[in-house]
Protein backbone atom coordinates (compact mmCIF):
# COMPACT_ATOMS: atom_id res chain seq x y z
CA UNK A 1 0.00 0.00 0.00
CA UNK A 2 0.93 3.82 0.15
CA UNK A 3 2.12 3.83 3.33
CA UNK A 4 3.19 1.42 6.59
CA UNK A 5 0.74 2.12 9.62
CA UNK A 6 2.67 1.03 13.03
CA UNK A 7 1.45 1.14 16.26
CA UNK A 8 3.97 2.04 18.92
CA UNK A 9 4.06 2.48 23.19
CA UNK A 10 5.02 5.72 24.05
CA UNK A 11 5.37 5.15 28.16
CA UNK A 12 1.56 4.28 28.49
CA UNK A 13 0.14 5.73 25.59
CA UNK A 14 -0.59 4.08 22.48
CA UNK A 15 0.48 6.21 19.25
CA UNK A 16 -0.03 5.34 15.24
CA UNK A 17 1.95 6.43 12.79
CA UNK A 18 1.85 6.28 8.86
CA UNK A 19 5.38 5.53 7.58
CA UNK A 20 6.47 5.33 4.14
CA UNK A 21 5.64 1.85 2.87
CA UNK A 22 9.31 0.23 2.79
CA UNK A 23 10.58 1.74 6.11
CA UNK A 24 12.86 -1.53 7.26
CA UNK A 25 11.43 -1.91 11.21
CA UNK A 26 10.71 -5.26 13.14
CA UNK A 27 8.54 -6.23 15.76
CA UNK A 28 9.65 -4.80 19.35
CA UNK A 29 12.69 -2.83 17.95
CA UNK A 30 12.41 0.68 19.70
CA UNK A 31 12.02 3.53 17.16
CA UNK A 32 12.78 7.19 17.33
CA UNK A 33 9.64 9.47 16.21
CA UNK A 34 9.66 12.70 15.06
CA UNK A 35 6.62 13.99 13.97
CA UNK A 36 5.55 17.28 11.44
CA UNK A 37 2.58 19.45 13.52
CA UNK A 38 1.07 20.18 10.65
CA UNK A 39 0.11 16.77 9.48
CA UNK A 40 -0.13 15.54 12.93
CA UNK A 41 -3.72 14.63 13.97
CA UNK A 42 -5.08 13.98 17.58
CA UNK A 43 -8.45 12.11 18.29
CA UNK A 44 -10.43 10.96 21.88
CA UNK A 45 -10.05 7.58 22.54
CA UNK A 46 -12.72 7.17 24.13
CA UNK A 47 -14.85 9.50 21.18
CA UNK A 48 -12.64 9.35 17.99
CA UNK A 49 -13.32 13.00 17.64
CA UNK A 50 -10.45 15.28 16.83
CA UNK A 51 -8.95 16.83 19.74
CA UNK A 52 -7.27 19.81 17.72
CA UNK A 53 -9.82 22.49 17.25
CA UNK A 54 -11.15 22.95 13.58
CA UNK A 55 -8.96 25.96 11.89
Amino acid sequence: GPELVVTALAGNQRLMACLPPRTPIRDDETLTLFFDEEAMHLFDLETGLSCLKEQ
